[in-house]
């Protein structure tokens, strides 16, 4: 992954604020940082090569300048001094660039409340992130995000704790009518602002609840410069990935070092084995509840033909082997790989990836092949009540 470390002139002179295009595909953010007078801070975005770009810019009495070449308006990332490597970290945020000069304001510590000008896109992205923040206070969610949170936080610092376990999926479980409803507004958007990047960048957030055919709708219904565009692109990315790893698909084969560095050739199970692919992560939830009941079936088929691979999607190795230590899944074919579906779009990801060969955008997804290396069954929540149905129908017992 290149970074371009680029050295920044800064000018101290005034610029009218609201959108003003530069020559070409140029782009100019004049910025201020609140707090802090030296330093640096990083902007990453995908650039007129369509290549991921790191510049980064020191810090003149807080102000800074970036300039650059992008083909299309296009989300990019600014961090600061980051805490953490979490979306959430106080020091961090993203916001819309286009081909024009942009103005951004931001205090130390609380980088999401920048203020940005200059850009026709992140307008649009306010003005509909303001409306959803009206649900969000009507709904009473902080509230319940507080509960979930600390929900989690008891259940990170204890051991096997099965009340907190259900502590922490009852709070998950009551933001769910919050997010249905934020979908319905994000649905309804998108359908009426067909010419919009953001449209569709927004239905990058859905791929995993839509189906192929209702994605192929939105995608229709985008205007020629929308479906050309990045986000566009994405969406008929997953259209052809979910078309290829749907059931009566045929399988795509990997080899990939497993959790003891032992070389995993799933072509050597196909023909053999009914394998079942379990797409999890150390933080995911439904994921790690699931475990002991994946284990009871493991030993209930395994002499049948049955054979389980676990993919992590976690970034940090130990997470993930303390993880499968703690839920006691080491009987089962372990590899990590990485669902970060960002990472595809910077261009990140350059040797075979299992989550994205299988359209895997939540989860947990299981997925399961017959000895013939087709898909025959694909869940994508953490309801195994269908898995169960379709094993024993599978192996008869």
């Amino acid at each position: 992954m290149k970074k371009n470390f680029l050295f920044c002139f800064l000018f101290i002179y005034s610029i009218a604020f609201g959108q003003k295009k530069v020559d070409g595909s140029r782009f100019k953010i004049v910025g201020y940082l609140e707090g802090q007078e030296n330093g640096i801070v990083v902007l990453s975005y995908l650039n007129f090569e369509g290549k991921f770009i790191h510049d980064t810019c020191k810090l003149n009495k807080g102000r800074f300048l970036f300039t650059g070449k992008i083909k299309e308006p296009t989300n990019a990332y600014l961090d600061g001094n980051i805490k953490s490597k979490s979306i959430n970290d106080p020091n961090t945020t993203d916001f819309f660039i286009e081909p024009s000069i942009m103005n951004i304001s931001l205090l130390v510590d609380n980088f999401k409340k920048a203020t940005i000008n200059g850009s026709s896109v992140q307008n649009e992205m306010s003005r509909l992130q303001k409306f959803k923040d009206s649900i969000y206070d009507n709904m009473g969610i902080k509230l319940l995000e507080t509960e979930y949170s600390n929900a989690i936080e008891l259940l990170n610092k204890s051991k096997e704790n099965i009340v907190l376990q259900e502590l922490a999926k009852n709070a998950f479980d009551k933001l769910i009518p919050y997010r249905d409803k934020i979908k319905l507004i994000d649905f309804d958007y998108i359908e009426k602002n067909r010419d919009s990047y953001l449209s569709a960048y927004l239905l990058r957030y859905y791929f995993s609840s839509l189906s192929v055919d209702s994605l192929a709708k939105f995608y229709d219904n985008f205007s020629f410069k929308i479906q050309q565009s990045v986000f566009g692109d994405l969406v008929r990315q997953q259209i052809v990935l979910k078309l290829g790893a749907g059931i009566g698909s045929k399988a795509k084969v990997f080899s990939i070092n497993d959790i003891n560095g032992r070389l995993l050739d799933v072509s050597k199970l196909i023909g053999k084995k009914y394998i079942l692919l379990d797409f999890w992560a150390s933080w995911c939830l439904p994921c790690r509840k699931g475990s002991p009941y994946l284990i009871e079936l493991y030993k209930k088929y395994k002499d049948k033909g049955l054979e389980v691979i676990c993919i992590s999607s976690d970034r940090n190795s130990e997470d993930w082997k303390k993880a499968v230590e703690k839920d006691k899944t080491s009987l089962f074919y372990h590899i990590r790989d990485n669902l970060d579906i960002g990472e595809f779009q910077k261009g990140n990801i350059n040797q075979f990836n299992v989550n994205k060969e299988y359209a895997i955008t939540v989860l947990p997804t299981k997925i399961l092949i017959d000895t013939n290396g087709i898909i025959i069954f694909r869940q994508e929540n953490d309801d195994d009540t269908q898995l169960t149905e379709q094993l024993r129908k599978v192996f008869r017992f």
